[in-house]
């Protein structure tokens, strides 16, 4: 009989791993369940792994779940941990990368830009059973949040008279208020979305222009309005008529054979009109400040920041005939250029998003204005 129960024990085991498994597969670590929090938070900490809980469930408006910001750089421990920690009736724990990347995104992007990331979890402190916010941190993540990802829906007044205010029934002022409290801070009051926006804005926090006309694309009035706020700050593109591509190659492929082939295959197609090498130490801030600070290498979860830029004129640009769904923002079919080179590359043995290109001139234009700006920033120290 004992026998029996252990080999019953085992089977239920082998079989709880199998449905955490095919959790993660499909739907990533947003709603994964775990029987106790707390001991995970705890197997989190014995293996090293740095973590910040974002919204604990004492928090009337999180349902009982927790929200946790977490450094993935050891991605195939957690999933370990969390599979040995899984209980399908168990507390809901939503789990999204410092650094962004597959099945720890929201709606298909970082929860927070990974250098807003990076900030928020060196201010974690311990507080009773886990890591937590530093009362100023868990201000500006929930400031963002507010801005971000709640938008028109928080009911808090929006501050732009063209966009009104609607109605909510979470308290989340009354939460935004006790958090800037505790942090220390002062705001006028009554404070606004755009009083938000503009305290994220002075501490360089506020969502970078590549990640933003991404997200605008599905978000509200509010979010469309800000998408093109930036878009006006930065500008008619700096090469008049004519339609320009940026490239940027990412260090994994540095001094390689398929770096060669790539820059060699675009000058074929296309004139290059510059060719630009990022200093080593200004390398990680551009990271930081394109594509939504994600620059995480498929497959090894290693950080391969941008190193070479390819400014490329294409002398034949030619609109779609119609949207691509998976590409909204392209305005050139020729962008299908970044396609072919992607295939050398993976010809060549490397990997498939070693490098990235523009979607159209104001994202080129943008580039080009964090390229010039590391460089400034490089050249002054």
């Amino acid at each position: 009989m004992i026998v029996i129960k252990k080999v019953n024990k085992y089977i239920c085991g082998l079989h709880r791993q199998y449905l955490a498994k095919k959790r993660i597969r499909k739907r990533g670590l947003q709603g994964f369940r775990v029987q106790d929090p707390v001991a995970m938070f705890r197997l989190f900490e014995t293996a090293a792994i740095e973590y910040a809980v974002l919204r604990p469930p004492d928090i009337s408006d999180t349902e009982g779940d927790f929200d946790v910001l977490i450094d993935v750089r050891k991605y195939k421990d957690i999933v370990d941990l969390l599979i040995d920690c899984h209980s399908p009736t168990g507390t809901k724990v939503d789990l999204y990368s410092v650094s962004g990347g597959k099945k720890l995104n929201y709606r298909k992007f970082p929860y927070y830009p990974p250098r807003f990331s990076s900030y928020l979890i060196s201010q974690r402190q311990k507080n009773g059973d886990y890591y937590c916010l530093a009362p100023k941190a868990d201000f500006l993540a929930y400031a963002f949040h507010l801005v971000y990802q709640k938008s028109l829906a928080s009911g808090i007044e929006t501050g732009f008279k063209e966009i009104e205010t609607t109605s909510s029934s979470r308290k989340y002022i009354e939460k935004l208020t006790q958090k800037i409290s505790a942090a220390g801070l002062t705001l006028d009051s009554p404070i606004t979305l755009k009083d938000l926006v503009d305290f994220l804005d002075q501490h360089n926090l506020s969502m970078p222009y590549d990640l933003l006309c991404r997200w605008a694309l599905n978000g509200d009035e509010l979010q469309q309005r800000l998408e093109k706020e930036q878009r006006r700050l930065i500008g008619p593109p700096r090469w008049n008529d004519q339609y320009i591509f940026v490239f940027m190659l990412r260090e994994n492929i540095e001094g390689s054979n398929s770096e060669k082939v790539v820059i060699n295959e675009i000058s074929k197609t296309m004139p290059i009109l510059d060719d630009i090498m990022i200093p080593i130490s200004a390398r990680k801030e551009l990271g930081a400040m394109t594509r939504g600070g994600n620059w995480i290498q498929i497959g090894t979860g290693k950080t391969t920041n941008p190193y070479r830029i390819i400014v490329a004129h294409d002398q034949h640009p030619e609109k779609p005939r119609e949207a691509d769904a998976d590409f909204p923002l392209v305005d050139n079919v020729n962008f299908a250029l970044k396609e072919e080179l992607r295939n050398i590359i993976v010809e060549n043995r490397d990997t498939k998003d070693s490098i990235h290109g523009t979607d159209n001139v104001i994202e080129a234009e943008y580039v080009m204005q964090c390229v010039d700006k590391v460089l400034r920033l490089n050249d002054s120290h």
